[in-house]
């Protein structure tokens, strides 16, 4: 599968719609992650608005860490970001 990521906080996923043609061209699942400080659809958390201390690197890890495992494909998996 392909998890596809974007970390524009005023961006959403669907940038990378157009990943969704490897489902039918190559039959590659496509996974779209929507960050959680993102204006996409996940959960907001607006005390945490200019907090560099709490959004790290390892926060996006453990984030990424987290769905893979969730979805039981952490030890075969691509990864697409977008504007990493």
């Amino acid at each position: 599968p392909l998890a596809t990521f974007h970390r524009d906080p005023g961006d959403r996923c669907e940038c990378l719609v157009v990943a969704t043609t490897l489902v039918l061209t190559h039959r590659i699942a496509v996974i779209f992650h929507d960050p959680v400080e993102s204006s996409g659809h996940s959960t907001h958390l607006p005390e945490r608005k200019g907090d560099g201390a709490f959004w790290t690197e390892e926060l996006f890890c453990d984030e990424l860490n987290s769905l893979v495992q969730h979805l039981g494909i952490q030890d075969d998996f691509y990864i697409l970001g977008h504007p990493w």
